[in-house]
Parts: C-alpha cells; sequence; structure tokens
C-alpha cells in the first residue's frame, strides 16, 4: 500500500508541475478580463473557452520540450514552468502599462527596458497581489526537489499529444452547445459559422479589431505564431485597397476650410507634453491655480484652444502619439507601430514642412536616449535632421533628463541660426510613477484629491512655469512672433494610476499660437489627436497631397475623423508600404 502511494506521488508531482503551469496562464488572463482597458468576455462561456486555450497552450509547448529533450519530463516542465511564469509576470505588468497582453512586437523594444524611467516605473507599479508569483515559485521549487518516477515515458508523452486535441475538442463543443441553446441558433448559422472562424479555426481573422479579446480566446501560441510570421510576410496590396486609401486621403472636404495663415510665421515648434491633461487647467487646489501661464494662453483671443483631444494611441503609446502628430495616421491596434513603420516610407510633416513651406532646418529633443521607441530609426521616417538627447546633457545613456534639462537643452540648440526651422521638444515630468511630485516648488493638501492626483498636479505645474521660461527664450531670441507654436499632449495619463475614479477625464489640450485662428468660427468640441497634424497644414495653409486622416478644427462643422474604416486605411497604409516609391 506504501509502494502504491509513493508511485501515485511520483506520477502525480508532473501533473502538479503541469498545472503550475496553467494557473500561472490563467492568473495573467484574469488579471486582464479584470484590470484591462476593455472587457473581453464576450460569450458567457468565455472563461470556460479561456481554460480550455491555456491547457492547449501549455500543452502545445510542453509536447514541444518533451520532444527537444527527448522525452526527459522534469527538465521539460520545469523549463514550461519557467516560461510560464516569466511569460506571465511580464503582462501583468505590461497590463498595468498599457491594458493590454504584451504583444509580439514588443520584442523590437527590448532596448527600451534599460531606461531608468521604465526600471522606476516597473518598480513602482509592483502590488501586493503579485505575492502570486512568490508562491508559484515556492511550490515550483518544493516540486521540483522531489524525484519524478518519471523521467523518460511513452506515456507521458501520448498524454501532451492528447491534451492539445481534446481541448481543442471541448471548444468546439462547448461553442455549439452554446451557439444552439439559443432559440434563433438554427436560423443564424453565420453567426456560428463566425463564432468558430474566430475562436476555433482562425482567430488571425478579429487580431486587428479587437487583439484582447482574440488572444483571451484563442490563446496565447497561435496568435504568437501568427504575429511571428508576419513579421517576415510583406503585405501586398490588392488595387481594390489601393483605390481604397487614396479615393480616402485625396478628398478635401474636412481637411482645408480655406484658412488665411500668418505671414509672419516661418517656423514651426511642437512642444509634446507627456500625459497632459486638460483637467489641469484652470483648476485650483488650496487657492492656488495649477497651470496660470497656460491658462493666460487659454484666455488670450489670439490662441487657438481646445481641451476635448480624445488619444488615439494603441500598444504604443508614447510612440503613437509621436507618430500620430508627425504622419496624420492611426497607429496598428495590435502592433507596436514604430516597430513596424520603422522600415516604411511614411508622409510625415518635418518632410512636408520642408517641401512645401521652406523648412530648411529640423530638429527633435528627447528627454531619453535615440533608442527607446525606436527614435533613431523613425527620425529617418520623419524627416529630422538632428536629434538630441539625454546624454547631450551629460546623464549616462540610461537615466533620462528632467524638464528643467529638457527645456534647457531646447534652448542650447542654437536654432534661432537655423530660420526657418521645424522643432519638436518632448516633456517628461508628468510620466508615471506619481508616488512623488517631480522638481515642483507647489504643494497641495486638499484631502478631497488623492496623494497621486496632487502630485500629479504639482509636476503640471512645474511644466507650465518651464514652458513660460521657454516662451521668455522664444521671444528674446526673436523666435517667437515668427512661429507657429503647437502644444500637444503625447496621450492621456491613465486615470487609475491618479486614484481619482471617474471623477476626472482622459481629455487631452490642444494650443495653437501664432495661428491666426478665428476662435469664433473655429471648432472646441470634442476631437481627436488624429486631427492636429491635418489642422496644421490647414493653419499654415499648406497645399500638399497627402494631409492626413484626420479632419481640420478651423470650421464649426467638424465631422469626426476616427471611424473603423479609418483604422483599417491607416493599417492599410502602414502594413502596405503604399508610400514606397511616391515620395
Amino acid at each position: 500500500m506504501y509502494i502504491m502511494h509513493k508511485n501515485l506521488l511520483y506520477y502525480f508531482r508532473p501533473f502538479l508541475l503541469y498545472t503550475l503551469s496553467v494557473i500561472n496562464l490563467l492568473f495573467m488572463h484574469e488579471y486582464l478580463r479584470r484590470y484591462g482597458g476593455e472587457g473581453v468576455a464576450v460569450y458567457p462561456c468565455s472563461i470556460c473557452i479561456n481554460v480550455l486555450v491555456t491547457v492547449l497552450d501549455v500543452s502545445i509547448v510542453a509536447l514541444m520540450l518533451v520532444c527537444l529533450t527527448k522525452g526527459k519530463v522534469k527538465l521539460s516542465l520545469s523549463m514550461v514552468y519557467l516560461i510560464s511564469w516569466l511569460w506571465s509576470f511580464v503582462n501583468v505588468i505590461y497590463i498595468r502599462f498599457f491594458y493590454h497582453y504584451l504583444p509580439t512586437s514588443t520584442i523590437s523594444q527590448i532596448s527600451s527596458l534599460t531606461d531608468g524611467l521604465v526600471i522606476d516605473s516597473v518598480l513602482a507599479s509592483l502590488k501586493w497581489i503579485d505575492f502570486f508569483y512568490v508562491v508559484s515559485f515556492i511550490v515550483f521549487l518544493g516540486l521540483v526537489k522531489k524525484r519524478f518516477y518519471v523521467q523518460r515515458s511513452l506515456k507521458m508523452v501520448l498524454c501532451f499529444i492528447l491534451l492539445p486535441v481534446l481541448s481543442f475538442f471541448l471548444i468546439f463543443l462547448i461553442l455549439t452547445i452554446y451557439h444552439f441553446s439559443n432559440p434563433y441558433g438554427l436560423s443564424d448559422m453565420k453567426s456560428y459559422e463566425s463564432m468558430l472562424s474566430n475562436v476555433v479555426w482562425n482567430p488571425q481573422a478579429r487580431k486587428k479589431l479587437a487583439p484582447d479579446e482574440t488572444v483571451y480566446h484563442a490563446g496565447v501560441i497561435r496568435i504568437l505564431v501568427s504575429d511571428i510570421y508576419d513579421q517576415f510576410v510583406q503585405k501586398e496590396l490588392s488595387d481594390e485597397e489601393r483605390d481604397m486609401i487614396y479615393k480616402e486621403y485625396s478628398s478635401i472636404e474636412n481637411r482645408v476650410s480655406g484658412h488665411v495663415t500668418n505671414p509672419q510665421v516661418k517656423n514651426v515648434l511642437f512642444l509634446v507634453l507627456e500625459s497632459f491633461l486638460s483637467v489641469s487647467s484652470d483648476l485650483i487646489i488650496d487657492g492656488k491655480e495649477i497651470t496660470p501661464f497656460l491658462n493666460s494662453l487659454k484666455q488670450d483671443p489670439t490662441v487657438y484652444y481646445n481641451g476635448h483631444v480624445l488619444p488615439n494611441i494603441t500598444l504604443g503609446e508614447s510612440g503613437d502619439g509621436q507618430f500620430i502628430y508627425m504622419t496624420g495616421l492611426l497607429p496598428l491596434r495590435n502592433k507596436i507601430t514604430v516597430g513596424e513603420a520603422k522600415t516604411k516610407v511614411l508622409p510625415a510633416l518635418p518632410k512636408i514642412l520642408k517641401k512645401d513651406f521652406g523648412i530648411k532646418y529640423t530638429e527633435i529633443v528627447l528627454p531619453t536616449n535615440i533608442q527607446m521607441w525606436q527614435q533613431e530609426s523613425m527620425n529617418i521616417v520623419y524627416g529630422i535632421d538632428k536629434t538630441y538627447q539625454n546624454v547631450d546633457f551629460g546623464n549616462n545613456w540610461f537615466t533620462p533628463i528632467n524638464d528643467n534639462q529638457v527645456f534647457k537643452l531646447s534652448e542650447l540648440t542654437n536654432k534661432e541660426k537655423y530660420q526657418p526651422f521645424f522643432s519638436m521638444t518632448l516633456s517628461i515630468d508628468t510620466h508615471y510613477p506619481y508616488g512623488r511630485s517631480k522638481n515642483s516648488s507647489l504643494f497641495l493638501c486638499d484631502k478631497n484629491y488623492s496623494e497621486s492626483f496632487k502630485n500629479y498636479m504639482c509636476s503640471c505645474h512645474n511644466v507650465d512655469q518651464l514652458i513660460k521660461s521657454y516662451f521668455d527664450y522664444l521671444k528674446a531670441t526673436q523666435i517667437y512672433d515668427n512661429s507657429l507654436i503647437v502644444i500637444v499632449s503625447d496621450h492621456h495619463a491613465h486615470i487609475d494610476a491618479l486614484d481619482m475614479g471617474d471623477k476626472i477625464s482622459n481629455e487631452t489640450p490642444l494650443y495653437i499660437i501664432n495661428g491666426n485662428v478665428d476662435k469664433t468660427s473655429s471648432w472646441s468640441g470634442r476631437c481627436n489627436q488624429l486631427d492636429v497634424f491635418t489642422t496644421i497644414l490647414d493653419v499654415l495653409n499648406i497645399d500638399s497631397n497627402w494631409r492626413g486622416l484626420g479632419h481640420t478644427l478651423l470650421t464649426p462643422n467638424y465631422v469626426t475623423s476616427v471611424t473603423s474604416n479609418t483604422w483599417d486605411i491607416s493599417e492599410l497604409i502602414i502594413e502596405g508600404d503604399f508610400f514606397r516609391g511616391k515620395l
């Protein structure tokens, strides 16, 4: 009896190790379902489907490793566990920042992980729930210390073959029962075929439209294989797709207002503020105005202001924000856009300003190193002549400079000698984490606001004062009056990181200075990041073939520019390299 019990334990330990790997991934999936940006439980049986696809994923990896190790079950399952543990942990951390599963394209951004800002943000994002990974690893160590009775077992290999087949069959069976239990199931065979196609046979079909939902219902492995395949295959556009793209972007309706440009303007300056929310404008806490200088711009009748710009970023956050402003395109929905776009030929604002507005010199000032978000490669795509980065201010490669240094560096580039020029400056102090205020002289005590939000507001105040000083520099060097100055946010600050619930909006601001814009006949309501590119060309009255996919804000009859069709066309342009040979 004792020997039988001992043998059962020996056989049971591989099963426990396998189950532990499944639990690691289920923890990741459940975290996304609860805390991701969009819900994923489309079907009532979604959680059951997710369990089965997770078993399918673990079984496929286990089978591959068992074959590679020639049947060494203990070694194989230990490797499966470590892969599942690491993949789950990295995804949970990524979800906290970006609210999506970690896309395969993020691998191309691996150099960004060495940036000090990223490391600080990761450390600040750790929560008590992460203790799960400590417990899981302790259990794993306890299991692998024990001797496995099965070192090489044909039965175990057969189990790893049968488990994926069984999981696949059960997924098919559950979806079939779910569909035909509906009274209208028999008469709606198209939705049944679509559901099976999206979940069982061809999950890639929905990958662009709902990447998180697709991974949740189809599992990691099949999407991973699909993503890797996509990396090596250049999409060929059909004649019909090319016609659709041309028809959309060649239309000037909603893109041209007949605006008369300011004749003094010959330079263009872009200030891209990190995670800057419109809520900071006009907000008074403890009797203190948060952004007094920006508020003065807002009240200036010669300054165009819109505090209702909706973010259009996807998986790439800051990289996406800059991409939208530079190209007038929307980012990819299921990939890190800059990883794909860095090898493409695309129209971009600096290029258009050189070609159609007489700009001679273009520069960008970064708070990080040039490898962050593939900046070095993307600068070539955008048409940037000169890049200033953290090391130019004396910082080491891994440590970003703060906004005091960013604006000082922007003043030291001697841009006044290179007029007419295009200059983009990226700030950083309002970046997560918000455990403390960064370089601010403002202190807030009002208990009606969370500590994170007050810290964030203090950082906004500091940025506001630095912009004021920067404007003083522009005026002292006679740059101000002959420059179009645009102030935007790269994207919103994630509301949950500010602990403010639904009390604040994710809307961001847009300021256009010296644009000769009539505020009474322009749009001041909700609009999109995508519209900024188009509006700038309209402000400057540039007659360019490419005006972006946005709509101008210089008319009171604004129509939203971001639709499913806009997303589709943007992705066709990027992935199909539509402009190669045309620019």
